[in-house]
Order: structure tokens, then C-alpha cells, then sequence
């Protein structure tokens, strides 16, 4: 009698631990892509911008990292973007595909300018 007591107790024991676990995941997936977050450090200067190419995905989360030693004036007309920046960060989401021109404005360079490239 203990010994069904003590197999009816295990068994209760494994199938409520069984029945208790919950695990839940959020995951949002296109058929082509994955959507992610894209950081890159963008340095200024008087006479060059760094990186002057940036690749991404569209729907992606695009961070850029401003790593400037003086303000400077960047902008990225497409995704309404117009700042002065020293550091600091900017956020946005890269919405529409195309290779658009983001701009140092206020550098000797009168075409200082990178390419964000959205596919």
C-alpha cells in the first residue's frame, strides 16, 4: 500500500510540474526578412563623413551613434531627420526602400554627404 502511495505521489508530483510550464514568445517575421536593429557610429568632420555608405533592410530599426568631437548639422531629409549633434544617438525606422543622401550641412565640404542604402 505504501509503495502505491508513494508511485501515486511521483506521479502527481511529474504531471503537475508537466502541466504548469508556460512559456510564451513574441516573434514578428516577414517571409524574406527579420527585421532587426542596425547601429552604426557616424563620425563628422570638417572635410569627410564616416561611415559613408550604411546598408540596411527595410522595416529595420536603424540607430545611429554619433561619436563628434565639435556639433555639426546632420541631416536625412527622407526619413524627416534634422539635428545637431555632438553625440548622442537617432532612432528610426527605415520604412521605404531606395539609397537616400544623409548630409553633413554645416562642414567646409560643400558635398559632404553618405548614402543610406535601404533594400
Amino acid at each position: 500500500m505504501k509503495k502505491i502511495i508513494a508511485i501515486l505521489a511521483i506521479l502527481m508530483l511529474f504531471l503537475t510540474a508537466c502541466g504548469s510550464e508556460t512559456t510564451e514568445e513574441t516573434e514578428t517575421t516577414d517571409a524574406d526578412t527579420t527585421a532587426t536593429v542596425k547601429e552604426f557610429e557616424v563620425r563628422m568632420y570638417e572635410d569627410k563623413i564616416d561611415p559613408t555608405t550604411m546598408t540596411v533592410n527595410e522595416g529595420d530599426t536603424v540607430r545611429l551613434v554619433f561619436l563628434n568631437t565639435n556639433p555639426k548639422h546632420f541631416s536625412l531629409e527622407k526619413f524627416d531627420i534634422e539635428e545637431d549633434v555632438t553625440t548622442g544617438v537617432i532612432e528610426f525606422v527605415a520604412s521605404e526602400k531606395g539609397a537616400f543622401e544623409y548630409r553633413c550641412s554645416d562642414c567646409d565640404q560643400e558635398n559632404l554627404y553618405g548614402v543610406l542604402k535601404v533594400r
